[in-house]
């Protein structure tokens, strides 16, 4: 039986009251030569017998349920277990709109990594559409689009040494870093992927700029300069978690 050409993958943890929306949207896709992988970590409510509704009508649905240490260690048993070419990342609470992965891969001859745009959703509301910023402007203060936005290549992920898991929350955002820092090649696609719920574990962002801070420096950014730019995000997150408690 030929491989699939994309693994998309699911990292879930009592993920119950979201998942099936993110499975209906993998299941909707307008390119179909995908299988999902759902990365369980022993979740306590009825994950597992949602996700084995899909699996028992669709065999591309493959579940696996076992401790784990974290979302990042879940990503990297997906990746190691994946079959597909390439590899993309959806959150259990984000939904893939119908023609996410189409367009992506539209855009991923000759290259090691796509990303698009995202629709950003806050408290149930879809709230905006961001569109991909470009790759050699942002890098690599911020990412040009969030993971679920991003497809990439197993092999350019074996190659980096996948997620390292001394960064809690920020382990996508040194990936992407990694890959940019030694000349790997991407395109910007300027649709719209996915719908991103708000809240997740990279938008904790207070709790994530120590990260940021080392990842920087770790990248070549000085400290002074790495400093000042964890200064200036204290502050715009402070506004935001201000802004979001008004709305």
């Amino acid at each position: 039986m030929r491989n699939p050409k994309v693994s998309i993958i699911i990292a879930a943890y009592n993920a119950g009251p979201t998942i099936e929306k993110a499975l209906c949207s993998v299941e909707k896709q307008s390119f179909q030569d995908w299988e999902c992988l759902i990365i369980d970590g022993m979740s306590q409510d009825d994950t597992i017998q949602k996700v084995k509704y899909f699996a028992d009508k669709d065999n591309r649905f493959r579940v696996f349920s076992e401790p784990d240490k974290g979302v990042f260690d879940a990503f990297n048993k997906g990746w190691q277990k994946a079959q597909g070419e390439w590899i993309y990342y959806l959150g259990s609470d984000d939904e893939l709109l119908p023609d996410g992965i189409k367009s992506l891969m539209e855009y991923a001859d000759g290259v090691d990594l796509v990303y698009g745009g995202i629709r950003m959703k806050y408290r149930s509301k879809c709230t905006k559409d961001k569109e991909a910023s470009f790759w050699e402007k942002e890098m690599p203060f911020s990412l040009p689009a969030s993971h679920q936005a991003i497809i990439m290549k197993r092999d350019a992920i074996e190659r980096l040494g996948g997620y390292d898991l001394k960064y809690k929350i920020l382990a996508d955002y040194d990936l992407i870093n990694h890959a940019f820092f030694v000349g790997m090649k991407a395109n910007r696609c300027s649709d719209m992927i996915a719908v991103f719920s708000l809240g997740g574990l990279s938008t904790d962002n207070i709790a994530s700029l120590a990260e940021r801070y080392q990842i920087l420096v770790k990248y070549g950014v000085s400290r002074p300069r790495a400093f000042i730019h964890r200064i200036k995000m204290t502050v715009f997150f402070l506004i935001l978690k201000v802004k979001h408690y008004f709305d």
